[in-house]
């Protein structure tokens, strides 16, 4: 069975609501693309491998084409290996189509047309891929487009030629070829048993074992047979069943996908009419006894317009995956569906890239095994038009954005995106008069739940203890308490053997390489870039204004640190991909601490990727911005803190590394008189204080006695850029002189108020 696949990429996907699994994705960009290679134009996986075609590769002369295989270890995928055919035609497009099965891969090649097309095999001997043997027609004959389409399992390997005339003109055919005495032979040529005109069989073929299935679209301007066929080798030979649609169109494109494992069979027809023209749907076929019987048609979920919905498919086991280009004329940016349940299928996730555009081709490829689906985007721009991408996405346990072993505490967040989930209590502090904490999120304890005034909770609460919700605060989902909910381990982290060789960074910027040391630690003010690769520390001291810039360029980057852990206040990290500086990479980072037991983000800091400090209480001080995820044995979150899980805010911008000022901090207008005034002064029992921001800022406005306690709180929020006024009622304090308090992340101001009977 083939497993075509697409490269894949590593931030959160979307899943449907209920869903027990996330998907991880990761974006792989082969080394060395350029524009017009068309990564991704075709891919394979099998278990922890994927293949990647790139057909416009020029590595041996133009459009020659090749293929890059990755390995799926430790959570991510690295390029191991390119697979380079031999020279034969300028151009050949090896990796147009691509099959991949243990240690034996294959490259279809149908450019050269004087030799009717190619396919390449590879196998990988003694821990090296290398070339075996070039397979084609026999006899050759021109233009009959051998490679077009490929496919293997074990000893097999099947190819389309959607262009043999046999029979008539552009009828098509397969050839199959099987492994014995250290060769390939070619044993079958499979053709239709009424050869029609213009139905390109073989146009779409895969593999199971003893039986081919081979698709037949036909051109949408022809009339041709507009079927899938299966072939299904016995003792009498190759005997034919043919699949169609009931209440198909012969525009509709049926056969332009088709997908085999065992006895379910996936037929794509991308162009079929289902709301509206070109909506394309998939059908699910089950061998029972002899006949194969139409089992469900899958066409996604909500508004289809025209996305051209199964314009590839794949089948493994029980789960099935269709890709939905969407062209450069329609308005959605192309997705994969996924449904689990075999003959009886259910949507479980639609996938969607984390960086797509419009015409990119996302779903061009697609393909399935085990717990990893991948999805190719051939059209997409990277070093130029037509570079392609391809993403891989792999299931995994739905870890909550903020998990603790003990208990969460959130102050006056300035705003909240992830779930939460403690294994003990969840506290949620008041809300002060005119602002409103925001959580989109579930919130799931083990223990009580607390949510304090003014609170609004965009999701569901469960707890496993008592529920206690003030009745200012607002839930928009389901709640209850005392309900049956099941603790969340914490990831185990490893022990990790530090270097000998202590790092301090100045305030030059430095680079280190991945690798054992025992302190790396980055003065005030000083700037320090890791790449692609693991840090195994005894500690990571981050000390105020510095700035860690991490390159995920080449990869995804581990710190470990065996004791320490600090971020300091002020400090700013970054991430920088192939495109420059870009925030939504934040999950191709993790830190990871085995011992600490404190770990502080200082104030004003700015920080992302991954923490992973199951002994540890994490304290994020007042005006942090977070974007990650985040697993501890307690997590405690000041006033005026800014937390996202990975992949919600794509657009998070970074600080510039020549200042430590934040994302929303404020600009205040001068003079300070109008900024910041109170009217009347002396004031009665009622005052209007009124401040003003140059730009979006998070304020702090309170009232003190001449003594230095706090008496009255008038603002603590983020406010808009613009004029505000707070009312103070000082009706129930005795006379005196007061202090009004404004602070910002850029200054604070103060002015006098006399209280008078």
């Amino acid at each position: 069975m083939t497993a075509r696949l697409a490269s894949l990429a590593l931030m959160l996907a979307t899943l449907l609501p209920g869903l027990a699994l996330a998907q991880t994705e990761q974006i792989l960009t082969p080394s060395g693309t350029a524009a017009f290679d068309r990564v991704g134009n075709s891919v394979a996986v099998d278990g922890d491998r994927l293949l990647v075609g790139i057909p416009g590769d020029d590595q041996a002369g133009s459009n020659a084409g090749t293929a890059v295989l990755y390995e799926y270890a430790n959570g991510f995928w690295a390029e191991t290996a390119t697979l380079i055919p031999p020279y034969v035609s300028d151009p050949q497009g090896a990796g147009y189509s691509v099959a991949l099965d243990g240690d034996r891969a294959v490259l279809g090649a149908p450019y050269p047309n004087s030799l009717g097309g190619l396919a390449y095999v590879f196998d990988r001997i003694n821990g090296a891929w290398v070339f075996t043997q070039a397979l084609t027609a026999t006899p050759q004959a021109p233009g009959i487009g051998v490679g077009w389409s490929v496919a293997l399992d074990g000893d097999r390997v099947v190819l389309g030629t959607p262009g043999d005339d046999t029979g008539a003109t552009d009828a098509g055919a397969v050839l199959v070829f099987d492994f014995a005495n250290n060769a390939w032979t070619q044993t079958a040529v499979l053709r239709a048993s009424v050869p029609t005109a213009n139905s390109y069989l073989g146009f779409s073929v895969d593999v199971s074992g003893d039986r081919v299935i081979a698709g037949a679209p036909a051109s949408p301007a022809a009339s041709g047979t507009n079927a899938a066929y299966v072939f299904e080798k016995t003792a009498n030979g190759w005997t034919e069943f043919i699949l169609t649609d009931p209440n198909g169109a012969s525009a509709d494109r049926f056969g332009h996908a088709v997908a085999v494992d065992g006895p379910l069979a996936v037929v794509g027809a991308h162009r079929k009419t289902v709301a509206n023209p070109q909506d394309g749907a998939a059908f699910v076929y089950e061998q029972i006894g002899n006949p194969w019987v139409l089992q469900a048609q899958l066409d996604g979920t909500g508004s289809h317009i025209q996305r051209n919905l199964g314009y590839s498919v794949d089948i493994e086991g029980s789960r099935v995956v269709i890709g939905a280009i969407s062209t450069t004329v329609q308005p959605q940016l192309g997705a994969a569906f996924v449904y689990d349940g075999g003959a009886s299928p259910s949507l479980t996730s639609r996938l969607g890239p984390s960086d797509g555009s419009q015409g990119d081709l996302f779903g061009y490829a697609v393909g399935a095994s085990g717990p990893h689906v991948a999805v190719g985007a051939m059209n997409k721009s990277g070093a130029g038009s037509q570079t392609g991408g391809a993403y891989a996405y792999t299931d995994g346990p739905a870890v909550p954005f903020l998990l603790a072993q003990d208990a969460i505490t959130i102050g006056k967040a300035n705003a909240l995106v992830g779930s939460l989930h403690a294994n003990g209590d969840l506290t949620l502090n008041r809300q002060v008069q005119g602002y409103t904490g925001v959580y989109e999120a579930d919130l799931t304890a083990t223990g009580a739940i607390s949510i304090d005034r003014r609170n609004v909770i965009d999701g569901n609460v469960t707890a496993g203890g008592a529920l206690s919700v003030h009745p200012t605060a607002t839930v928009t989902g389901a709640s209850s308490g005392t309900a049956t909910v099941a603790a969340i381990p914490l990831p185990a982290v490893a022990q990790v053997t530090p270097g000998t060789q202590n790092v301090t960074v100045t305030s030059a910027t430095q680079t280190l390489a991945p690798g054992a040391y025992r302190r790396v630690r980055t003065e005030a003010g000083s700037n320090l870039t890791l790449t692609a690769g693991t840090y195994d520390l005894d500690r990571l001291q981050l000390r105020p204004s510095s700035v860690l810039t991490l390159d995920v360029s080449g990869g995804p980057i581990t710190v470990q640190t065996a004791t320490q852990l600090l971020f300091s206040r002020d400090v700013i990290l970054k991430v920088t991909g192939t495109n420059g500086p870009d925030n939504g990479l934040s999950n191709q980072v993790t830190f990871r601490t085995a011992q600490a037991t404190t770990l502080s983000i200082g104030a004003r800091s700015f920080v992302v990727g991954t923490i992973e400090a199951p002994l540890a209480l994490v304290r994020f001080r007042a005006d942090v911005t977070y974007a990650g995820q985040l697993a501890a044995r307690e997590i405690i979150a000041a006033n005026r803190t800014t937390l996202w899980q990975h992949g919600a805010v794509p657009s998070l911008t970074t600080p510039s590394p020549a200042s430590t000022t934040l994302p929303m901090v404020s600009s205040l207008t001068a003079p300070d008189e109008d900024v910041l005034s109170v009217a009347p002064n002396p004031l009665g029992d009622r005052a209007t204080v009124s401040f003003s921001l140059a730009e979006a800022a998070s304020v702090d406005l309170r009232v003190f006695d001449t003594r230095g306690r706090e008496v009255a709180v008038l603002a603590d929020g983020v406010f808009p850029s613009g004029a505000h006024t707070a009312g103070w009622d000082a009706s129930v304090l005795p006379a005196g002189v007061y202090v009004l308090r404004l602070i910002t992340p850029e200054e604070t101001i103060t002015r006098r108020i006399t209280r008078v009977r």
